[in-house]
């Protein structure tokens, strides 16, 4: 589901994602030492996969997207869920996540199939 148009867009995809570790758990402290959590890491290896299997290459230029998180409960910021999902896809749906320009964000539940629905394009 996407709220935009995407017959225009250049270059587009859509993709369904697990829904990726709150910021609240993104980063562990070990000593002097502030490393990411796995949960991040296992994060972006379930991304990786999902991007080679449906063969998704970076968008070059501004990209814009609309992004669908139906959480498993009704708890939890919108904000928090973004970081992870951006730097999962840095590399993969687009060079550098400073390329988006414009993106819609929607919140809501799922008990039985939390997941994030992502529609990404160039203009």
């Amino acid at each position: 589901m996407t709220l935009f148009n995407l017959s225009r867009a250049k270059r587009s995809y859509s993709l369904t994602l697990p829904v990726p570790p709150s910021v609240n758990n993104y980063y562990k402290r070990g000593g002097h030492s502030v490393y990411l959590s796995q949960s991040v890491l296992n994060y972006r290896l379930q991304v990786m996969a999902i991007c080679v299997e449906q063969q998704i290459t970076p968008l070059e230029g501004d990209v814009y997207c609309s992004i669908f998180v139906y959480r498993p409960a009704q708890r939890g910021d919108i904000d928090n869920y973004l970081k992870g999902l951006f730097d999962a896809l840095n590399g993969w749906a687009w060079g550098d996540d400073s390329q988006v320009k414009k993106m819609v964000v929607e919140i809501g539940c799922d008990r039985k199939n939390p997941r994030l629905e992502i529609a990404v394009w160039t203009k």
